[in-house]
């Protein structure tokens, strides 16, 4: 099983992510609610547990330190790839 830590800076989309806040738009309620079926079912399927304390997968960073996470957008966006780092794993 491996830890994951999703972070992400706009505070919006993490706090729909984490189902604390609703999404008025209903294109992006697909997308939201899309992205945390999936990081519920790699749980589900014990792939996956959330790194950080609580039981949140997304948590909100501030944009002035999120340029590790712009980088790797930023590098997927241009190849088209994926820029998914896997961590250590639960133990």
């Amino acid at each position: 099983c491996y830890l994951l830590r999703i972070q992400g800076d706009s505070k919006s989309v993490v706090e729909w992510l984490n189902g604390r806040w609703k999404c008025a738009n209903p294109r992006l309620q697909v997308v939201v609610r899309r992205t945390a079926d999936r990081a519920h079912g790699m749980w589900q399927k014990g792939n996956v547990q959330p790194a950080l304390r609580g039981w949140d997968w997304w948590h909100h960073r501030l944009r002035e330190y999120n340029g590790e996470a712009d980088a790797l957008a930023t590098r997927a966006t241009l190849t088209r790839r994926s820029c998914l780092r896997i961590g250590r794993k639960a133990g």
